[in-house]
Formats: C-alpha cells, structure tokens, sequence
C-alpha cells in the first residue's frame, strides 16, 4: 500500500504523512483533545497547590488564565466534535500563544534568573503534533530565534549567555527528540492503515467487504449524503463454477469487480456483498435518468468482457436499484430491501438488464 521512506531527505519531506492524510487528520484531532485535557487537569492541580501555599508562594493568576485557555481549546473540539479540516494549523494556533507565554516568562517576566521552560517547551509541545518533520523542525528553531531575541533584551550579557548555551543544547535536543519520536508514529500510522485496509478489503475483488463497506454507506447516510444504492448479481454465475470450475469461477468475479472499480467515480462506495453478489453506493445520483445512465455505462462494459479459458461464456449481471435522499429519513435496511426487491424483479424479467425500485 505504502512506500516506506528509505533515507532522511525522504522522511523530512513528509510524503508518508501525505499518503496518510486522512488518518492523520483523525489522530491530530483526537490528539488536540488529549493536549486540552492535560493542560486542564496540569492547570487544575498548579491553581489548587498555588492557592493551599499562598502564604509561601505568590499566587499566580496566569494558572488560571491558563486554565481557561485550555478549557476553551477543549470546548472548541468538543463543538466541532473532534472533526476540524484543518486541525494541525489550528494546533500551531492553540500552541503558539502557550510558546510566546514561556518565552515572556523565561526572559521579561523573570529577566533575573536563568530560564528552563521554554526550552521544556521545544522539546515537549511539538510531540503532541503529527505533522510534516520538516515543519515542526521549523517550528522549534523559529521559536529558539524570538526565544533569543527577547532574552538579548531582557537579560544581562552573562544571563544571556547561560541561557543561549541552555538553549542550544535543548534546540538539538528538541529536534532530534521529536524527529526519532515522529519517524516512529508515522511508522505506526502507515502500519494500522495497511492493517485497516487488510481488515476491510475483500482479498479476492479488491473491494469493501460486507461489513467495512456497509458501514461507509451507513455512515454517508447519517451525513445526509443522498445517493442511489444498486445491488448487482452475476447471471448463472453457479452454472460458471459448475462448468468451468472454482478457479475459473474466481477470475469471473475478478473480472466484474475490475470492471464495476473502473466504473467508480471518486466518491463511490464499491462492495463485494457476499458470493457473486456486489453493492455500490453512487452519491449525488438522486433521479432515474442520471442512475440508467450510470447503470447503463456498467451493464456495457460488464457485456464486453471476456476471460480466455471460457470462451463461450457472455458475461452479464442483474441490477436492482433504489435512490436514498436523507429528507425521506429511511434507514439503510430500508434501502437495501428496496434494491433487493428491484434486483428480484430484474432477475424475474430475463436477467441481464435492471429495475429501479417501485419506491422511487
């Protein structure tokens, strides 16, 4: 499925994290959230200590402001129900304002003694990102640069050194800190999508299996995405295996499946139901004269195929089709027993042709 990086130019390019978009767009979100969690809970426990030691320690309202920064960045994922598109830009912006709060109390706020937390904050905050190495190498040495200009301002010449030998180390230390860490979950991330698509992919045709695929079209369903549903069975498709044997039996069902995936548009749902039997979910088909024309354009390509042992087999399929428009707020069962019924009657009127169903 993937193509493994094999060297450093490769891997800091972050092709890998491009061929795992989506599932890293899934892992940023759900990553954003546990980043949110934490502040509150690390926040929670600095304003309850600050507080019981008052008398010893100034208490710091910057705990609490902190705490609403991050209860604020908890309730914006909740709200967006942990779905934003761009979630790693948005991640930069939650954690920029956190960067630029260590670095003013590193070197303004604190001009004095030497500082140790924005360099904690180079190594750590970057992990909680999955991201483009190259980018979040960037991200730490731009933050290093500002960290170095407010500290010439605010610090003697003897701090100011201290602090630049500190930040060095830590600026290397923070690179290749994350870079190690970010190879490996990319890693993992390019391993549990190939296993997902083992685990979803039907060995034989390349398509869905029934349950991967049947919960796509569910889930277009609840989205509200309209469509149209076809159930598709291959004529006498037991009299193939009876005649020309298993094998042969194999590469007639490879042989539709390839031709129904060429047939695809971008956005379709193709599955391979059970036996000779498949299911595609065609969103944005919503009237009968779009759906004969997609319909039509398959049963064509289907007739044209042929396999060189069997030749004296015609390929042809039945088709049964039913259209799903969320404002009706049928149910996929709803929806499946209607094409179901169109695909018996396709069957019943000589095969080789199609019926859309009567609930259309």
């Amino acid at each position: 499925m993937t193509k493994k990086e094999n060297n450093w130019e490769d891997f800091l390019r972050g092709s890998a994290v491009d061929r795992c978009a989506v599932e890293v767009l899934a892992r940023n979100n759900r990553n954003l959230r546990a980043f949110s969690i934490l502040g509150i809970i690390m926040m929670s426990f600095a304003i309850i200590f600050g507080w019981l030691m008052r008398d010893i320690f100034t208490f710091s309202t910057e705990f609490i402001v902190m705490w609403v920064y991050f209860l604020v960045m908890y309730l914006f994922n909740r709200f967006t129900t942990g779905n934003i598109k761009r979630v790693t830009t948005v991640f930069y912006l939650w954690i920029i304002p956190i960067m630029i709060i260590g670095i003013i109390m590193g070197t303004f706020g604190d001009p004095k003694e030497p500082s140790i937390t924005i360099m904690v904050f180079l190594c750590v905050l970057p992990m909680f990102i999955l991201d483009k190495p190259w980018r979040i190498v960037l991200f730490i040495l731009m933050n290093s640069v500002v960290y170095t200009i407010c500290c010439y301002m605010a610090k003697t010449t003897e701090l100011f050194m201290a602090d630049m030998i500190d930040l060095i180390l830590f600026t290397v230390l923070g690179v290749g800190v994350n870079c190690l860490i970010l190879q490996d979950r990319i890693n993992n991330v390019e391993y549990a999508m190939e296993m997902r698509l083992i685990a979803e992919t039907d060995a034989l045709t390349e398509l869905n299996n029934r349950g991967a695929g049947e919960e796509k079209v569910r889930q277009l369903m609840r989205q509200g995405k309209s469509g149209m549903l076809l159930l598709i069975d291959v004529d006498n498709f037991k009299d193939v295996n009876d005649r020309y044997g298993h094998l042969n039996g194999d590469n007639v069902l490879k042989s539709v499946s390839l031709c129904l995936r060429q047939s695809f548009r971008d956005n379709d749902v193709g599955i391979r139901f059970g036996g000779d039997e498949f299911m595609i979910f065609a969103q944005s088909l919503e009237n009968q004269e779009d759906g004969r024309i997609y319909i039509d354009r398959i049963i064509q390509k289907i007739r044209r195929l042929s396999i060189p042992d069997m030749p004296e087999y015609h390929f042809s399929v039945s088709i049964g089709a039913a259209f799903f428009q969320h404002e009706t707020h049928k149910s996929f069962e709803t929806i499946y027993r209607e094409a179901d019924e169109a695909l018996y009657q396709a069957k019943r009127s000589g095969k080789d042709s199609y019926s859309f169903s009567q609930d259309t």
